[in-house]
């Protein structure tokens, strides 16, 4: 099986998630094609990818530089397959991310072709369900909490009962949402992560962490600047509940183990460039004793599937996702979205990632690559 055909298909959706830096907010993301001399089609997904040229090249260039590099490939052979984008995509702006849209095509076709789900390539299913917590941002202004907290309600409504909790633009707005939280809907929200996300120095984060303690979370992330790892450890030393930190690649996994700074990798196939190396972070964290969490990069579907096959597959997925993109969106660009319900997300069952785009829907919400490149 080689492949014979690479193309790209920028769209554009817009969130209804609260707290967007503008309104409309517009999310933008490119759909991988590849097809084979078999006549089988794989899809995958570059999440945050800008149709125009805001964020990483423009995707007339990531098509010709794709195409480069994949024409005749064996989609078997993904270390190969890697070998090459690591090569080829060294100088590109958010690799990891194309990367990654390019590395579930490929696991799709693998899978269609042996008519498997993605999963048990990866080793087979250990949970067919994972549950999912929805992010509430951190609160620039005191005026920004009313919306948060009717979102909660419209969340909770849908039968999302956990939340992922920012904090550290304005710690008294923060807290003024956390106490209309609890008035508001009592014990019937809980917060699985209090989120620092890198926004505030570790002693600060600290005492925020102690501030808030009243209200319970399972887990604090990022209760220090980025790349900190001193002060993460700082911070774990003090608290009594597990800290965690995004191990987005192989090396930030190796430095959090070396300075004994987290209980928790928060992994992405986004940050991580892909399904195939994501797996090798969560072979460090099995060795070291690290328990793993699935985050989110507010992906589509297919990106959201291919979290989904990993997590399924993981023995130590320790916390619930949050995995939570598909739901922020009124729409999606495949024929069948990935399901939600009670709380959590299904694993899907079908060949390959068990999701196909709808060819209808990328043309509705699609960027002419013309347009992109002429921009």
């Amino acid at each position: 099986m080689k492949v014979t055909a690479v193309d790209l298909f920028p769209v554009e959706l817009e969130s209804l998630h609260p707290g967007g830096p503008r309104k409309p907010d517009l999310r933008q993301h490119v759909v991988v094609r590849l097809a084979t001399d078999e006549g089988l089609v794989g899809w995958g997904e570059i999440t945050g990818q800008a149709a125009r040229p805001l964020s990483g090249p423009n995707v007339h260039d990531l098509r010709d530089c794709l195409r480069g590099l994949l024409l005749d490939a064996d989609p078997t052979n993904l270390a190969r397959i890697h070998e090459r984008m690591a090569t080829g995509l060294a100088s590109a702006g958010r690799a990891n991310p194309i990367r990654c849209g390019v590395d579930l095509a490929f696991h799709d076709l693998v899978g269609k072709r042996l008519g498997v789900p993605v999963h048990v390539l990866l080793g087979g299913a250990l949970r067919t369900t994972i549950p999912v917590a929805y992010p509430i941002p951190a609160h620039v202004r005191v005026e920004d909490v009313p919306l948060s907290i009717a979102y909660m309600g419209e969340m909770l409504e849908r039968g999302f009962d956990l939340v992922r909790f920012y904090i550290g633009l304005n710690l008294d707005a923060d807290a003024y949402c956390l106490r209309l939280m609890r008035e508001t809907y009592g014990d019937r929200i809980r917060i699985k992560t209090l989120d620092c996300n890198g926004h505030l120095g570790w002693k600060a984060a600290r005492a925020a962490i102690q501030r808030f303690r009243e209200y319970g979370f399972m887990l604090v992330e990022s209760p220090a600047r980025r790349g900190d790892h001193a002060g993460l450890a700082a911070v774990r030393r003090d608290l009594d509940v597990p800290v965690s930190e995004h191990a987005f690649t192989l090396a930030d996994a190796m430095k959090l183990v070396a300075a004994d700074a987290v209980d928790v990798f928060n992994i992405t196939i986004n940050g991580a460039g892909g399904i195939y190396p994501a797996r090798k972070i969560v072979a460090v964290a099995e060795g070291a004793g690290i328990g793993c969490l699935l985050g989110g990069a507010h992906e589509l579907s297919l990106g959201a599937a291919g979290q989904a096959h990993l997590g399924a597959s993981m023995i130590d997925l320790a916390y619930p996702a949050d995995c939570i993109g598909p739901m922020i969106y009124p729409d999606d660009v495949v024929a069948e979205a990935l399901a939600y319900g009670d709380g959590a997300f299904r694993v899907p069952d079908r060949p390959g990632l068990g999701l196909a785009a709808d060819e209808e829907k990328l043309s509705r919400y699609g960027v002419p690559i013309a347009a992109a490149a002429d921009a």
